[in-house]
């Protein structure tokens, strides 16, 4: 009996080989196909009707250990899915490869799609002649990942009949079953319905030529959504990221807000994307294009196109209008009192000393050019004020502010060295404050650190033209901008008869010195303020006891002697102490105070409002920005723009950048914008958004909300 058995094993095994079609046996699975990680077969099935007996009915069987997947016909940011070569088998045509609902997979900022464990992909087949034998050969590419990511290639075969092994069969059958139940529904708008599709990008940041965005989508359902997902798939070098949802209160309707990033200057604008909701183990998809497009641009932002002759002539007008902005306040009162003091003086000392302001104020233009040039070199966030952001800058501004007071009530005088006196020939430190050449430039310089936190009409324009471009351009329209807040000064030194026209100076000028002198001590007391909404309390009082303890050295110096050692060493010792108070900022800080009206400034929800067709209005503020300042308290803040807002049912959005904020920086850079105050409203009816002018009225701000909306 052995004996006969091993007969039969042999000639069972030499058959194949004489007579090769005897090999290709009917099956109706391949043989498992096994890695360290995965297997996969073929396997087929007798579902379709024998009417149809031109159709066959095969699944692809992938098995995968824990932890690792493969992935879905459109992977997301990585990997890539199954891909089968057909062209060896017979005697069949028109392969049509069904996905199954794939799965999400989050890996940091990566998103992917594919599947685990198990998965069955249906494989509908034509046969071209069923009087002949039909024979399944694939040559199989896929991708299986885990913390690692492994290409296999394999080759699969299969002799389908589906008239044989009746109950392995049925075994098939109802494995493939289950996951044809999860194959997406074409265009069913019973069940999910695509209301409509946006696209917006502006706002996001490019580099590179990759551009961000949003793509922002409604979809309605028949019945109440409980764990909606979205797969969408769109051309090559575009990625989705993970879709965000918000459902209505009767859970029918989502507006669906989709992150993407587009390389290589491609567009979604017009594209056709295949879009597939999945909700409660249903999923339906829809082709839709892309049409309508609401970028967040602005017309404001400088152009290359703008000639540079223009933009200085820009400039010059930014720098002259800057002296009318609130910032520079107390430079107003101390130019009117300069001017008045000239009265009775000689032509040539009236414009010597006028020079003296206007050069001052030039070459600290041409100063701040230099430092933001460097910045830019050096990859830094450059902007108009930003310096107000550094707690470092707001204590040294406060020393010279209250040096400068001590000046003008003629207890310190500024003197330059002597060597520039030498070198000039000119009297730069004369005890005649009409003759004193270092304390009309110091006074020029002095109105430009007070300008720099203020944006005027047309600075905004010509400093970001100069901030978007070289490092030449950026000097020379700074000087221009220097030269165009110099302009009074030089008219009265190219004009000095006008000095006379003026009231003449007497003792009521003792009364004008102690309101400047005074007015420029609450400016430091400001100043202290900010010091402590930005990071704390403590820093602004032992920066207060500094800026005390200097002021007793400098009004008794002549009188204490070498106890003023003792105080200068105090300060050294005060001083320090606040390095803590500086490094460690307030938990306060960039919160909006918040009122019934505002809420806080969020880039991403101006698409999304958009979107929803709501009327926005942005103000971007600072505690340091005094015509900000202006505008709240006059215009934003009040009870008329207040009950518009709530009755119009308008969305408010404060942003402060008292602070370093990335955020408010790069939006104000897609406006051309590199200063504040800063404040925009976008609508229905102007989906891009519109820039107010600095300096605002309740009728402008009420005016354009009114042609913003439906």
């Amino acid at each position: 009996m052995v004996r006969i058995l091993q007969l039969i094993a042999k000639v069972a095994f030499i058959l194949p080989f004489v007579f090769p079609r005897l090999g290709l046996a009917e099956e109706v699975s391949s043989n498992w196909i096994n890695t360290d990680h995965t297997s996969v077969r073929l396997f087929v099935t007798n579902l379709e009707p024998k009417k149809n007996i031109k159709k066959l009915l095969v699944g692809l069987h992938f098995k995968l250990k824990d932890g690792w997947k493969i992935y879905w016909r459109s992977p997301g940011d990585a990997g890539y899915p199954p891909k089968i070569n057909w062209n060896q088998s017979e005697n069949i045509s028109n392969i049509d490869f069904k996905w199954p609902i794939p799965s999400r997979f989050s890996i940091s900022d990566i998103e992917t799609l594919g599947y685990k464990s198990e998965v069955v992909f249906p494989i509908y087949l034509n046969i071209k002649d069923n009087t002949k034998n039909t024979l399944l050969r694939a040559d199989l590419n896929y991708l299986a990942c885990n913390k690692v990511c492994i290409p296999y290639a394999t080759k699969l075969f299969l002799n389908p009949s589906t008239e044989i092994a009746r109950h392995i069969l049925t075994l098939n059958n109802k494995l493939i079953t289950k996951y044809l139940a999860q194959i997406p529904i074409i265009d069913n708008n019973s069940l999910f319905k695509l209301k409509s599709i946006k696209y917006t990008r502006a706002i996001s940041e490019t580099v590179n030529a990759i551009q961000k965005g949003n793509l922002l989508i409604k979809f309605q359902s028949s019945r109440p959504f409980k764990n909606p997902d979205l797969l969408i798939e769109g051309p090559e070098l575009t990625f989705f990221g993970k879709p965000n949802f918000d459902i209505s209160k009767n859970k029918l309707l989502t507006t669906i807000m989709v992150p993407f990033t587009e390389e290589d200057n491609t567009s979604l604008l017009n594209k056709n994307l295949q879009l597939t909701l999945i909700d409660n183990g249903i999923a339906v998809e829809t082709n839709s294009v892309v049409r309508v497009s609401n970028t967040l641009s602005n017309n404001s932002i400088p152009n290359a196109s703008y000639s540079l002759y223009f933009i200085l002539l820009i400039a010059l007008l930014g720098g002259l209008i800057l002296n009318l902005m609130p910032c520079v306040l107390p430079v107003i009162i101390l130019k009117i009192f300069s001017i008045m003091s000239q009265g009775g003086a000689k032509n040539i000392v009236v414009r010597k000393n006028f020079f003296a302001n206007a050069l001052g104020i030039i070459i600290s233009f041409l100063i701040i050019g230099i430092i933001l040039s460097l910045l830019k070199l050096a990859g830094s966030t450059v902007g108009w004020g930003i310096q107000f952001q550094h707690p470092w800058f707001i204590v040294g501004l406060c020393i010279i502010i209250v040096v400068f007071s001590l000046n003008i009530f003629g207890i310190f005088e500024i003197r330059s060295p002597e060597w520039v006196n030498r070198r000039t020939g000119l009297n730069l430190s004369s005890q005649n404050s009409q003759e004193n050449f270092s304390a009309n430039f110091f006074n020029g310089a002095f109105a430009t650190l007070l300008a720099t936190p203020c944006s005027a009409p047309f600075l905004g324009t010509a400093v970001g033209f100069a901030l978007a471009g070289e490092t030449w351009e950026i000097l020379l329209i700074f000087i221009a901008l220097g030269i165009g807040m110099a302009l009074p000064y030089l008219v009265f030194c190219v004009f000095p008869a006008l000095a006379r026209k003026m009231p003449k100076p007497g003792n009521w000028m003792q009364i004008v010195k102690k309101i400047l002198g005074l007015v420029l001590i609450a400016t430091a007391l400001w100043l202290l303020n900010i010091l402590a909404s930005q990071h704390s309390p403590m820093i602004s009082i032992l920066v207060f006891l500094s800026l005390v303890l200097l002021s007793i050295v400098l009004i008794l110096r002549n009188k204490i002697g070498k106890l003023s050692g003792i105080i200068y060493i105090l300060i050294l010792i005060i001083g320090p102490m606040s390095s803590p108070y500086i490094l460690e900022k307030s938990e306060k800080i960039n919160e909006v105070k918040q009122n019934t009206i505002w809420k806080k400034f969020i880039v991403k929800d101006i698409e999304k409002l958009i979107f929803e067709e709501k009327t926005i209005l942005i103000d971007i503020t600072a505690d340091w920005c005094i015509t900000c300042q202006v505008n709240k308290i006059g215009v934003l803040d009040s009870d008329e723009i207040q009950n518009y807002i709530k009755d119009n049912k308008i969305v408010a959005l404060r942003g402060d950048w008292t602070n370093q904020d990335s955020q408010i920086t790069n939006y104000l850079q897609k406006f051309g914008r590199y200063g504040i105050p800063f404040n925009a409203v976008y609508g229905p009816k102007i989906p891009n958004g519109i820039a107010l002018p600095e300096l605002l009225t309740k009728e402008s701000v009420i005016k354009l909300l009114q042609g913003a909306s439906k």
